[in-house]
């Protein structure tokens, strides 16, 4: 009896164990499923509806509304690889300064390297443009502490407070400089304007995340109303860890330069200034196009309006099946938001005249020189 109570004892276990083992594969499974259909729906949109030329209308959408799938036909012809990006919404200079306790150290000009910093900033501060906004963060104030507060670029800056304010900076912390990226991309979140961002560091990130991923999900935020430009200047690097900035500021289209001198140190500005006074050359050279583009945005709309009527919109025409129905319907009225975006941006830069570009470039121009001195 014994014997048999066993055996059955046994049986229900391994069935129950097969069961056990059934369910949490097919739960897994499914997971997977799920995962693989989530990932694949953006990829297999690609392969379904391509868009060669990047300009947010699928190819054969294109095609039909009489426009050219190979090419942007309405991007600035004669201001090719000038971004404006944000341009039209003002100018700003965002300093991210170093609190982190290295910068305690003596630099090349034999004080510390957080006071050869504020040295040059305070300057630049004083003598900036009034048509660059400023706002300025530290981090490693108190430990890991991030993105702590100097100035706000979106509030009225008085220049006496915020040297003040520089003065009193002390190297206490250590290097927080992937949070304090993570925390300015959520600053900078549906903002509009060129944001010219200074990144001060003396060596690696020391505390949580990682800064090559944080400066990607930064750049991210670029669009036709916000522009991302950032530079990491690098004071004192250990030579062994110059190769890792380097490779991230390649990665992510950021521009890395090491300061090993007083003179260099003076130049840390130029830059991004020379960045500023290349969105102005570009808002100078696109004035000359401006009819034009405004005419090819309004045509665009236009023609792609039509389209939906006559077949996207008709149920008998057979150019289009269902599912592109569907989907060229959701996109038109995307690519009308972002057309009209550029539209209003374009009649912004009539009011403009070259002049007035031309006046902020020569100021900057002068900073630039005295800095170089």
């Amino acid at each position: 009896m014994n014997l048999k109570i066993k055996s059955l004892l046994k049986k229900i276990f391994i069935f129950k164990f097969e069961n056990f083992i059934n369910i949490i594969f097919n739960y897994y499974f499914l997971m997977f499923i799920s995962l693989f259909i989530i990932i694949s729906i953006p990829f297999s949109q690609a392969i379904l509806f391509p868009d060669s030329d990047g300009d947010g209308i699928t190819d054969k959408l294109e095609i039909y509304a009489g426009l050219n799938p190979k090419e942007d036909e309405c991007q600035p012809r004669k201001c090719r690889g000038i971004s404006i990006q944000g341009s039209i919404n003002g100018e700003y200079m965002i300093l991210l300064l170093g609190q982190n306790l290295s910068m305690q150290d003596k630099s090349f000009d034999g004080v510390t390297k957080l006071d050869s910093i504020k040295s040059v900033v305070k300057d630049y501060v004083q003598n900036s443009p009034n048509f660059i906004r400023i706002g300025a963060y530290t981090y490693g104030r108190q430990g890991c502490s991030a993105f702590d507060e100097l100035q706000s670029p979106f509030k009225n800056v008085s220049k006496s407070n915020l040297i003040k304010e520089i003065e009193n900076l002390q190297a206490t912390g250590s290097s927080s400089i992937a949070l304090t990226v993570d925390k300015l991309r959520d600053e900078l979140k549906n903002k509009k304007g060129k944001f010219n961002i200074l990144l001060i560091i003396d060596g690696l990130n020391k505390c949580e995340g990682n800064l090559s991923d944080s400066l990607k999900k930064l750049m991210a935020l670029n669009t036709f109303q916000t522009g991302i430009k950032v530079f990491i200047t690098g004071i004192d690097i250990p030579k062994d860890k110059i190769g890792e900035l380097e490779k991230i500021a390649e990665e992510n289209n950021v521009r890395f330069s090491l300061i090993n001198s007083s003179s260099e140190l003076k130049k840390i500005f130029e830059p991004p200034l020379k960045e500023v006074i290349n969105s102005l050359r570009g808002m100078i050279c696109i004035q000359v196009e401006l009819d034009d583009l405004i005419r090819c945005e309004s045509n665009k709309i236009n023609q792609l309006k039509r389209i939906s009527i006559r077949k996207l919109n008709n149920p008998i025409d057979k150019d289009f099946n269902a599912e592109e129905k569907d989907y060229f319907l959701q996109q038109i009225p995307e690519v009308e938001v972002k057309s009209k975006i550029k539209l209003e941006a374009y009649d912004q830069y009539k009011k403009e005249t070259n002049g007035n570009y031309q006046k902020k470039i020569i100021e900057l121009s002068k900073i630039i020189t005295t800095e170089t001195r």
